[in-house]
């Protein structure tokens, strides 16, 4: 359920600063950014994208229990601000793997 609307892949180009000391080094980081930016991209800082990675690791999902809740529980730390749900109404957990 990652794939519509829009899948985002992290993008990080390191460089060292001794990259701008030969013409060379210039060269290849110019054809590097000059592809990446080809793409549409979002900028976040690393930082930020970590503490998003953490709270998606440490993301918990529930149903209420009792004999009429059909609410479903979810807990993060609140970096994590979108969470698609199939349209049915509630996961398969039938066919879900890796599923605790």
């Amino acid at each position: 359920m990652t794939d519509r609307p829009l899948r985002f892949k992290p993008i990080d180009i390191y460089y060292h600063m001794y990259s701008g000391t030969k013409v060379a080094s210039l060269r290849a980081l110019e054809q590097i950014f000059s592809t990446v930016l080809r793409q549409p991209v979002m900028p976040v800082y690393v930082s930020e994208y970590i503490r998003k990675v953490s709270d998606w690791r440490n993301f918990a999902v529930a149903k209420e229990v009792g004999p009429h809740a059909q609410n479903w529980l979810v807990r993060g730390n609140g970096e994590v601000r979108e969470l698609h749900w199939p349209q049915a109404g509630k996961p398969s957990l039938d066919s879900a793997s890796g599923v605790t």
